[in-house]
């Protein structure tokens, strides 16, 4: 699922890499869906 820590890196979330696929969705709908 790299698309999708490129798509929060891409948002701008500042996460890094290897960030958790667990915590990345929670992340990004923080602020921004990861998928639009």
């Amino acid at each position: 699922e790299a698309w999708r820590l490129r798509a929060v890196n891409d948002h701008g979330m500042g996460k890094p890499s290897d960030a958790s696929l667990a915590d990345t969705p929670k992340r990004a709908g923080n602020d921004t869906p990861d998928e639009t």
